[in-house]
C-alpha cells in the first residue's frame, strides 16, 4: 500500500490479514479505503459483510446486503453465508439457520466453493449441538462427523479444529486432543483459551505432566481476565 497507494486490491488484502489477525479496527478501516478507491470487488463487500456482522453490526450489513441485492447480486454463496449468520446471530432463529448453512453445505459438495468452507460446517455442528448432548458418545461421533467434513475443505480451520480437540477431550483421547491443541497455540487468535485446554488437559495425567501443566497455568495466572478458579 506503500508502493501503490491507489491500487485498492493492497488495501484489500492488508484488511484481509488483519481480519485473520482478529484486529477488526484496522480491517474495517483497511477494506473501506479499498472501496473509496474502487467498488467493483465483491470480495471488498464479504469482508465488510464479515467484519460487521462478527462486531454485532446488523444493521450496517442489512445495508450491505440490500445493496447488492439492488444490484443483482444475491445468489453467491458468500453472500448466503453471511445472511444465515445474520439469522442466527441477528434473530436467533437456530432451526432456520441450521437449515441455511445445510443448504450451503449442498453447494459446497457439489463442487461450489467458498474460502471459508470449513466454517460453514462448524456452524452447522454448532447448531446442530443445541439438540445434542455432548455428555454422549452417540452425540459425540455426529458432531466429530461433521467437522471432519469442514476438516475436509480445510485441514487447519481454527474453528473446527478447536471443536474437535474439545470432544476429543470429552472422549479422554488426550493424546489426540493435545496434537490438536498444540497446532492451534501456534495459530493467532483473540485469547487464551487454547492455553487453558493445553492446561487441564496435562493436569488429567499430573503425575507424568505436572510442569508442563504448571507451564500453562502459570501463562494463565498472568492473564488479568483469568477466574479465580
Amino acid at each position: 500500500t506503500r508502493v501503490r497507494p491507489d491500487a485498492y486490491h493492497g488495501y484489500l488484502l492488508l484488511a484481509q490479514a488483519l481480519f485473520e489477525q482478529h484486529q477488526d479496527r484496522d480491517a474495517f478501516e483497511a477494506v473501506n479505503h479499498a472501496l473509496e478507491l474502487d467498488r467493483s470487488d465483491l470480495g471488498e463487500y464479504i469482508l465488510k459483510l464479515r467484519i460487521l456482522i462478527r462486531n454485532g453490526a446488523f444493521e450496517q450489513a442489512h445495508e450491505v446486503i440490500d445493496f447488492l441485492h439492488e444490484n443483482g447480486i444475491d445468489d453467491v454463496l458468500a453472500i448466503q453465508w453471511c445472511e444465515a449468520l445474520l439469522t442466527e446471530y441477528e434473530t436467533k432463529d437456530n432451526e432456520l439457520a441450521l437449515a441455511q448453512q445445510e443448504a450451503i453445505a449442498k453447494r459446497l459438495e457439489a463442487g461450489e466453493s467458498l474460502p471459508w468452507g470449513a466454517e460453514v460446517y462448524f456452524r452447522i455442528a454448532v447448531l446442530t449441538a443445541r439438540d445434542l448432548d455432548a455428555r454422549h458418545e452417540v452425540d459425540r461421533e455426529g458432531l466429530l462427523a461433521i467437522l471432519e467434513k469442514g476438516l475436509a475443505i480445510d485441514k487447519d480451520d481454527f474453528l473446527c479444529l478447536d471443536y474437535k480437540g474439545w470432544l476429543l477431550k470429552r472422549e479422554k483421547r488426550i493424546d489426540e486432543a493435545l496434537e490438536i491443541y498444540h497446532r492451534l497455540e501456534k495459530m493467532p487468535r483473540g485469547n487464551l483459551d487454547v492455553e487453558r485446554q493445553l492446561a487441564e488437559l496435562y493436569y488429567s495425567n499430573l503425575g507424568r505432566n505436572a510442569d508442563k501443566a504448571l507451564h500453562y497455568y502459570e501463562l494463565l495466572l498472568k492473564e488479568e481476565d483469568t477466574p479465580d478458579d
